[in-house]
């Protein structure tokens, strides 16, 4: 079994641009593993500006998923979960 996670950290004012690089490599990483002919392209990948880690998912089709966000503050974790085939989609964030 072959595995693609791309991790990204992005400085705090930057982490648009963070996010811009992340789907880049990602799209990368997808592309090669279609190229060599994988039945299962799909690569996740994370942003982190050491506050928010963002956790997104590329499938088979080339459709970005946000699949999870957690910031963490002090001792606590605010999570969000979706389904990693949830129709929402990563610009919604």
């Amino acid at each position: 079994m072959v595995c693609h996670f791309v991790v990204l950290e992005a400085k705090e004012e930057t982490t648009g641009t963070g996010l811009g690089k992340l789907l880049v490599y990602m799209a990368m990483a997808r592309a090669s593993r279609k190229a060599r002919g994988q039945s299962d392209s799909a690569v996740w990948g994370a942003l982190t500006d050491r506050q928010w880690f963002y956790f997104v998912r590329l499938n088979n089709a080339g459709q970005c998923h946000f699949a999870k966000e957690i910031s963490k503050k002090s001792s606590y974790l605010i999570s969000k979960n979706l389904s990693p085939t949830s129709d929402i989609p990563l610009f919604c964030f």
